[in-house]
């Protein structure tokens, strides 16, 4: 299954979720989930590749985002701990699909692929004596466009949350910096 695809900006790829199956064009299913990438290659496509970084076995991995510049990739993690035996099934608490996922937590990777970073704006303030995983963070969105000053660039992203013990626990947008330092390739 397909899902959630997502083009960079600069229009040369897109990234997608791969998964056992997909439904609703961003839900992704299964004991799989991956995020791959394609070239467009001026209509032509090619070799779809697993993004290093967000496609790692021991996770799922879904609802990618590129920033502006095509930089980073935000994308969603969870453990990937189903078990899809005949008496479990696929509808276990660790088996839900990736709609609304619990579990899901923030992560980012350079949009070429690379070591997954998890984001700190996962956690919520200790005062509310909650933690992450359990939340429900996830949908990340990038703004429009980074802001350079000096040698950093700052990125805003924006994603659900349910971390708010005051709304009964229902979904809140939050908004979190993400800071680089330095220029194209070496950024």
């Amino acid at each position: 299954g397909l899902a959630s695809p997502a083009w960079r900006r600069d229009g040369s790829a897109v990234a997608y979720v791969s998964s056992t199956s997909a439904g609703g064009a961003v839900i992704s299913n299964g004991p799989t989930m991956y995020i791959y990438t394609v070239p467009y290659n001026g209509h032509a496509g090619g070799a779809a590749t697993p993004l290093a970084g967000a496609s790692d076995p021991t996770y799922h991995e879904f609802y990618p985002v590129y920033s502006p510049n095509d930089t980073l990739l935000a994308f969603n993690r969870t453990a990937s701990t189903c078990d899809f035996s005949a008496t479990n099934g696929p509808n276990n608490t660790h088996c839900e699909n990736s709609y609304n996922q619990p579990a899901a937590e923030l992560f980012i990777v350079s949009g070429g692929g690379g070591s997954a970073q998890r984001l700190r704006a996962n956690d919520p303030p200790a005062c509310t004596a909650l933690t992450s995983p359990g939340l429900t963070n996830a949908w990340p969105r990038w703004a429009p466009q980074a802001q350079t000053f000096g040698e950093y660039n700052y990125y805003w992203i924006v994603f659900s949350s349910k971390r708010r013990p005051a709304t009964g626990l229902n979904p809140q947008l939050y908004v979190a910096a993400v800071v680089t330092k330095g220029t194209g390739a070496s950024e």
